[in-house]
Formats: C-alpha cells, sequence, structure tokens
C-alpha cells in the first residue's frame, strides 16, 4: 500500500535526457497523461506499476516494456502505451491494484464484501459484452436473417459486429479487439447454444429444406388456464431432422422431441396432421403408433387439407378442369410481360399449396373477366406474330358458354370457401366451431342447388348478401359467441364435462400453426447459408415466428439468456454469487 501511495514522481525540473540512451527522452507529461506509468531513475525507463506489482499469468507477446524491462523507444510511446493499456494482464492488474487499494484505505469494510464488490464490477462488464453479442444474434433471429455465410468469419452478424463498432458501440469493439480468441462467444457453437398444463395436442408437418434434408415442424396446441380469459394457444416449437420418412421413424422423433420439452405425454390428447399415409394410416401411421403408446391421443385430419382435397375433386369434372386450366393460362400469359401485365389489374396466380389465395385468384379474376376479355380481343388485332396467335387461342377458349358457365360456379362458391377457409386458419377455432362452419356451408350449398334455376339472376354483389343472410337465418339465438370457450365458466361444479370441454379445446383443427414455420425455414435457410445445424435454425425461426414475444421486452430476454447461458462453465464469469 505504502508503495502505491508514494511512488517515485520526478519533479517537473528532472533532467530525462541524462538518462537518455538515444536522441528522444521520456516527458513529463506523460506521467499525468498515463496515469498508470512511472519512472524509474535506476532503469532509466517507463514502467506500468499495476504489472510490476500485481504480475498476471502471461502468454507470449504481452511480458516485456513496462512490465519486466522499462520502456525506451521513445518514439513509439503514445502506440506502444495504448495497446498496452488495452491488453487483458493490464486490466486485471489493474483491477487487482484497486481492490487491494481499497481494501487498504477502508479497513472497516468486510474484506470478503470489497472482493465481492470487485467480482460483482467484473461479472457486470462481462455481462455487457455478451449483452452487444446477443442483440445482434437477436435482430438476426427476428428478421430472418441467417447468421453466417459459407465460412465461419464471413456473414450477416459479423457484417453487423462491424456496423455496430463504426455505429460507436464502444463495448464490442473492445470485446472483439482484445478478449481472448477462446472468450469472445461469437463462434459457431455458442451462437447455437444461446440459441437453441391441463393437457395437450401436438400438430407436426415435414418439408424439405435448401439443402435437401428433411425437417419436421413441430408444435403444440393446449389451453391456457393461467390467463382471464381464458384462452386457446398454438405455439411453434422448433425443427427436428428427419433421418428417415418412414411412420415409425417420424413418431420417434415426435415422441423424443416432446419429452425434450418436458411435456407430460399423459396429458397428450390429441395429434394434428395432413392426411398422408405415412402420417395418418390407420394401422400403421404415424398417428396410429403414436397411439399404441398413448391411447389418449386422438387423431384429428387437418380440417384446411381435408376441405382443400374436397375442392380438388372438382377437377374430376371434365368442364371444371379445362375452365381452370384455361383460367391459369389466361392469368400466365399477361403475367409473364410486364407490358402486357399493366393492361389489367393484378390477378394473383392459382397456388395450390395457399388455399386462400386460389379462392382469390379466381374471385379477382372473375370481377374483372370483362376487362381481361377486351385485353384478350385488342391483342389479337393489334399484336404481331406468336403473342397475337396466342391471344387468339385464349381468346377463344374464354368465349365459350361452358367456360363462362363454370367461371360463375367458381366464382360463386370461392366466395363462400374463401372465409370458412380464413376461419379454419385460425388458432382460436376448435372442433364444435369448424363444424359448425362446416355445415352451414353445407345448408346454403344444399339450398343454392335447389335454387339452380335462378343462379344466372345473381350478380357478385347480391351472392354475398344472401350468403350473409343464409348464414344467420340459420342461427338460433345465443350468448355463446366463442364457441366451446364461454362453456367453461359454468362447469365449476361439473369438473367430468369441464374435462371433456378442455379435451375438445385441446384437440388441433388444423395443422397451419407448423406449417407457417416452413416459410419462415425458407428466408432463414437460404442457398447463401445452407449448412446451418438444426439447432440453430430452430432457434432464428422461433425468434422469427415469436418475434412479438422477443420484442416486448427485449433487455429482460437478453439478460434471461445471458443467465442460461451462464449456468455452465464458461471462460468469463457472467454471475455472481455473493458469499
Amino acid at each position: 500500500h505504502e508503495l502505491f501511495m508514494r511512488v517515485f514522481t520526478p519533479s517537473e525540473a528532472y533532467d530525462f535526457k541524462k538518462d537518455a540512451k538515444g536522441p528522444r527522452c521520456f516527458r513529463h507529461v506523460w506521467l499525468k497523461q498515463y496515469r498508470w506509468i512511472c519512472y524509474s531513475p535506476h532503469l532509466k525507463g517507463a514502467l506500468c506499476k499495476y504489472c510490476v506489482i500485481f504480475p498476471q499469468p502471461v502468454h507470449r507477446g504481452f511480458q516485456g516494456a513496462f512490465i519486466t524491462a522499462p520502456f525506451l523507444k521513445y518514439r513509439d510511446f503514445h502506440n506502444s502505451a495504448r495497446k498496452h493499456s488495452l491488453t487483458t494482464c493490464h486490466k486485471q492488474a489493474y483491477d487487482d491494484a484497486t481492490n487491494f487499494i481499497n481494501v487498504r484505505s477502508h479497513p472497516e469494510q468486510s474484506i470478503v464484501c470489497q472482493v465481492n464488490s470487485a467480482v460483482k464490477h467484473q461479472v457486470e462488464e462481462n455481462r455487457k459484452k455478451l449483452y452487444s453479442v446477443l442483440s445482434t444474434i437477436v435482430f438476426c433471429g427476428t428478421h430472418d436473417i441467417a447468421l453466417r455465410g459459407k465460412t465461419s468469419t464471413s456473414g450477416n452478424v459479423q457484417a453487423l459486429f462491424d456496423f455496430c463498432i463504426e455505429s460507436g458501440d464502444e463495448i464490442l469493439k473492445n470485446h472483439l479487439k482484445n478478449a481472448p480468441v477462446n472468450a469472445r462467444y461469437t463462434s459457431v457453437r455458442v451462437e447455437n447454444e444461446l440459441i437453441v398444463l391441463s393437457g395437450f395436442s401436438v400438430i407436426a408437418d415435414e418439408s424439405a429444406d435448401i439443402s435437401g434434408h428433411e425437417q419436421l415442424s413441430l408444435g403444440v396446441r393446449f389451453v391456457d388456464l393461467t390467463i382471464t380469459p381464458v384462452k386457446i394457444r398454438e405455439e411453434f416449437l422448433g425443427f427436428a431432422t428427419l433421418k428417415a420418412v418412414d411412420a415409425t421413424s417420424i413418431a420417434n422423433v415426435i415422441m423424443e422431441q416432446c419429452i425434450k420439452f418436458g411435456l407430460n405425454m399423459d396429458k397428450l390428447y390429441g395429434q394434428g396432421y395432413d392426411g398422408c399415409s405415412t402420417m395418418a394410416g390407420k394401422e400403421g401411421g404415424v398417428q396410429a403408433k403414436i397411439k399404441e403408446k398413448y391411447p389418449r391421443a386422438i387423431f384429428v385430419y387437418c380440417a384446411s387439407h381435408k376441405l382443400n382435397l374436397v375442392v380438388n375433386d372438382l377437377k374430376a369434372v371434365p368442364d371444371i378442369r379445362n375452365a381452370i386450366g384455361s383460367g391459369k393460362a389466361i392469368i400466365k400469359f399477361f403475367r409473364e410481360s410486364p407490358k402486357r401485365r399493366s393492361l389489367i389489374p393484378n390477378v394473383p396466380l392459382l397456388c395450390e399449396t395457399r388455399w386462400t389465395a386460389k379462392y382469390k385468384s379466381i374471385r379477382v379474376f372473375s370481377e374483372n373477366f370483362d376487362r381481361i376479355f377486351q385485353q384478350l380481343r385488342d391483342l389479337v388485332s393489334t399484336a404481331s406474330g406468336k403473342i397475337s396467335q396466342e391471344a387468339h387461342q385464349l381468346l377463344c377458349c374464354s368465349s365459350t358458354s361452358t367456360f363462362l358457365f363454370c367461371l360463375v360456379i367458381m366464382a360463386t362458391y370461392s366466395a363462400r370457401l374463401e372465409p370458412l377457409t380464413q376461419a379454419l386458419q385460425a388458432v382460436e377455432m376448435d372442433i364444435a366451431k369448424a363444424h359448425s362452419h362446416v355445415q352451414e356451408l353445407i345448408q346454403i350449398i344444399q339450398r343454392k342447388i335447389k335454387q339452380i334455376t335462378s343462379i344466372y339472376n345473381i350478380d357478385n354483389l347480391a351472392a354475398e348478401a344472401l350468403t350473409w343472410f343464409d348464414v344467420w337465418s340459420g342461427k338460433e339465438k345465443q350468448d355463446f359467441q366463442n364457441g366451446l370457450l364461454d362453456l367453461l365458466p359454468y362447469t365449476d361444479l361439473i369438473p367430468a364435462v369441464r374435462q371433456a370441454i378442455l379435451i375438445a379445446l385441446t384437440l388441433p383443427v388444423t395443422t397451419c400453426t407448423v406449417e407457417r414455420s416452413f416459410s419462415s425455414m425458407r428466408r432463414v435457410k437460404t442457398w447463401l447459408r445452407s449448412t446451418m445445424t438444426v439447432n440453430c435454425l430452430s432457434g432464428l425461426c422461433m425468434m422469427s415466428l415469436h418475434r412479438d414475444i422477443v420484442n416486448e421486452n427485449r433487455p429482460q430476454f437478453i439478460h434471461e439468456v445471458i443467465d442460461k447461458f451462464a449456468q455452465d462453465h464458461r471462460r468469463l464469469q457472467f454471475l455472481f454469487h455473493a458469499n
């Protein structure tokens, strides 16, 4: 303590030139500019008083000038002094010296308390460093951005680090510049590590990613009884890579993932998949394999897939099939050329996988058919060569009575199917409400069949008005607007009925929640980043799909991630434990 408090300080009149071995000498002003420097008349050079008295376990390249030997190359003094002040060994020596002086200067305080204070300060500094790294990763995850490029030294996350440093993030700059390579926490392994009830149902679907690997998207549906009012929730849990696509392998992966997330499999009441034989097979499908082990897990065929298959059966009618083909050809003809595309309103392509888009395409095409037909007629006479010939062929097929009749039929019933398809995709939809919606549509169609003779007198606006009347005329007066959810408050004294309603609410209606994750997967896992691990992929997609939760309280989210990350042994300390 006395050594620190009474370090030799030469006066301003001290003649440094007599100590110099070259044309340049030490300057007195440097003692004020760099408080850690002291001058030794005996060694005739500058030393770091902290590193000399509290030497650190240093590695090759750090010891030498300022520590074990005086600094004498005054020509490069400022650059060398700045480099030394930023080294890890100097910072640690400074902390040790400061703690030592505080302990000796305040003997009334407990040494344990003062040491804890120093450790707490170091933990806070380490957490600030990791906070900057995590903020960048969270930004990538919530904006569907892959972290790295083809190699681990390139990519978006490194570019964002550089951008943050250029914008003035001194904490991140000093951390990446001065921290040891194995303690920066920006490696691929660490990124993957950072990113990674009353009853529930499992929802699953699979799709190939950009690198050709089959990814199983897994989600759960459950009733959240912890909030008021009670709410049905469907949550995406992540992806799992499938090594095989047979029913047994997929079923095992689903059960393993559920157990991994800590779900009580005895509370598994439902399964929701599409209708392919691998998933829905009665004897050897995934649903059958899981039901063998968990008999309560009722399989529910995705209602949206089932409705789409019913609609696709219309293609068995040759006239309908030909009309759809002609409509696709006309839309493609106008969309493939920017000049022709500007001649008509924007008509979406008929998309087989996005059901609402398909109905919208038919509806928009029908609403603008007069203009489309007129533009085809004009192109026949004004265009030349192949364009005129193709326009003539499309004009001929679209002017037949059969095509016009089929277009009216498709437009009329697409207007009724579009709201039903959208309603089925809602998370709040339950089995009872889905059945009610479908029955209403069936009744409307049956009544329309009986009135087929008057169909030609109904325009689109009148059809929508009648549809609205038909829907509500079949309803009884009731107060239950939210289906089975509204019945729960009346079941407190009848627990068996309450449990039955909860199970019914838990059963999935569609697999839309997990199918939405594939859009996020295709945005994150791209041609530029096709070798991403499944843990990293799941983490980024979860942040993307749950960005509302992440962004709602981002600082708290990042600190919770740091707490979890710090539970394993780390080179830097991120948690403070008071003794």
